[in-house]
């Protein structure tokens, strides 16, 4: 039986770094990953954000930062993590003027694939949870796909999704949207851990509303997002 380091190995050829076989590993092992049934209550959810030079992740644009925060219980904890990227490129004007990270900021930052490698190590066990999730993945996607010759697609709760679930004729469901009409604040917007505490705070509003529907494990809500064709 070949093992993932193998597959890794063959496909990124022998100059891999540890970093990027590691991160192989662990991307794959949850790509493999039968989407959990989780207490929406009582689970333990890492919610996390990415800050990019830009939104196009197959034309050159890559991560400078990720930051996470976990929830257990209910509650907020205090678990975060929260770590700059050295792209490897200069960082755009626009970039840092939506992000405030310069490129001297990252010279001294770790790669992409330490960064990762260490945030799938932190958010194991739990669910991940991201807003318009897609745009992160993709990211996350491009490398995968460089370096093992697959997407990244692990179990994933997307809150831009359940708004579209629980509030299907809302005019916006951007974050900014979303947090004003849950009242929240906006603090620390645009970067990675200050969007990921916003995304946080999100999830906890919307579990609440879909306890109200009924709705109490994440394997009742797959089910729910199959039949509504939100998945």
């Amino acid at each position: 039986m070949i093992s993932l380091l193998t597959m890794a190995k063959r496909t990124v050829g022998s100059e891999s770094s540890p970093e990027e076989e590691r991160f192989c590993q662990k991307a794959i092992k949850l790509n493999r990953r039968i989407w959990p049934d989780v207490p929406l209550k009582s689970g333990r959810f890492v919610v996390f954000d990415t800050e990019t030079t830009g939104l196009q992740c197959h034309k050159g644009d890559e991560m400078i930062a990720l930051g996470a925060i976990v929830i257990e219980n209910g509650e907020l904890t205090g678990e975060r993590f929260s770590q700059l990227i050295n792209p490897c490129r200069e960082i755009p004007a626009l970039a840092t003027e939506i992000t405030g990270i310069t490129s001297d900021m990252v010279a001294e930052a770790p790669n992409f694939f330490t960064v990762v490698e260490q945030f799938l190590e932190f958010s194991q066990p739990g669910f991940l949870v991201a807003h318009n999730g897609a745009f992160d993945l993709a990211f996350m996607s491009q490398k995968l796909r460089k370096s093992c010759g697959c997407k990244f697609r692990p179990a994933l709760l997307d809150t831009y999704i359940l708004s579209h679930l629980l509030a299907p004729m809302r005019r916006s469901h951007s974050l900014d949207a979303l947090a004003t009409s849950y009242n929240l604040t906006l603090e620390g917007r645009h970067t990675a851990l200050g969007d990921s505490l916003i995304t946080g705070k999100l999830f906890l509003r919307m579990v609440d509303d879909l306890l109200a529907k009924g709705i109490y494990s994440t394997g009742h809500l797959f089910e729910y997002l199959q039949f509504r064709r939100l998945l």
